[in-house]
């Protein structure tokens, strides 16, 4: 489900996403298992997951961009008996307009995430989210977007991110990562 309105400056935003594996996944981690070990926030993916997103985007000007998406999300593991049910956000700040049909369109943002595990689907940037297992992570993402000829847009992305939580097991982890990608739009 998905709510969308435009207040002047003001964008705003209601999500509910409700998924469901079609198959139950196999339990995670299958040697603590063997030795009587919950899995916990060292496991992997969910067999369910169910997000709610609120999000406001304010236009102080036709460039700027500040934004704020709340998050809260219910993920469960049947296999491994895990759930989690945390709250997180992802702080948005960017500048410039990109128009793929116009050379030397850019845009550049710089966003904050701070997100538990079970609200991530499939992120749509170049850090590796499942990295972190089922502790969630924060941090910092960065990126460029500049159109080289009309049609034709070239990105820089960068992050710096670690683990939300720690556990008995994995301790503080830390993923940088610097992307690149050329994409054509038709």
């Amino acid at each position: 489900m998905l709510w969308k309105k435009a207040l002047g400056k003001l964008d705003a935003s209601a999500a509910y996403l409700d998924f469901r594996q079609r198959h139950d996944l196999p339990a995670s981690e299958p040697r603590l298992r063997a030795l009587g070990l919950p899995a916990g926030r060292i496991g992997q993916g969910f067999d369910r997951q169910r997000i709610a997103s609120l999000a406001a985007k304010y236009h102080p000007t036709s460039k700027w961009q500040l934004g704020l998406e709340l998050l809260q999300a219910d993920g469960r593991h049947y296999a491994d008996a895990y759930r989690e049910r945390e709250g997180g956000f992802v702080a948005l700040v960017q500048y410039g307009e990109l128009d793929e049909r116009k050379a030397g369109s850019f845009a550049s943002w710089l966003r904050y995430y701070d997100q538990p595990s079970a609200s991530v689907l499939y992120p749509t940037m170049d850090a590796d989210t499942g990295f972190f297992r089922r502790e969630g992570f924060r941090g910092w993402g960065a990126r460029t977007d500049y159109v080289i000829t009309p049609g034709l847009v070239c990105a820089v992305e960068g992050f710096r991110l670690e683990n939300r939580r720690e556990s008995p097991l994995l301790r503080r982890m830390h993923e940088y990562i610097l992307g690149t990608s050329i994409t054509a739009y038709f």
